[in-house]
């Protein structure tokens, strides 16, 4: 399974880069270790809660998600979550700034999109979202 690492809070740690202009960390650092991933993250910055492994939920079914978005989920064909989508669901729905590390193609645009559709309230008629990202990256 792919690997993913998603790292709560907006503090990027050191080999992110703090200018959020689409630095990349370098090829040695990509095929890190898990464990030595999570280490260096939690060495280079204490605000940086890094998760992998243990908080994965592995169904969509068990994230708590509502009956529709379920239905549109299974309906596009998806049948369950990518590593990327099994750690950063549940943070996004809980409406926790988060940064999620994984390969093009993972998943990432899904983990966010269902964590942010999740938190809307369809009773109200205004504006409850707003995602901005380069359109590069979309």
């Amino acid at each position: 399974m792919p690997h993913a690492v998603v790292h709560d809070h907006l503090k990027l740690p050191p080999e992110l880069g703090s200018s959020g202009g689409g630095s990349k960390p370098e090829k040695k650092e990509e095929q890190a270790s898990p464990s030595r991933r999570s280490s260096q993250s939690k060495e280079s910055s204490s605000s940086v809660d890094t998760h992998v492994g243990s908080d994965a939920i592995k169904t969509f079914d068990d994230m708590d998600l509502s009956d529709e978005i379920l239905r549109g989920i299974y309906a596009c064909g998806f049948e369950r979550p990518s590593a990327i989508q099994q750690r950063a669901i549940r943070p996004a729905m809980s409406g926790r700034d988060l940064i999620g590390q994984a390969q093009s193609g993972t998943g990432k645009t899904a983990a966010f999109a269902i964590g942010a559709l999740a938190r809307v309230d369809t009773s109200l008629r205004e504006t409850q979202v707003l995602i901005i990202a380069p359109t590069r990256e979309l």
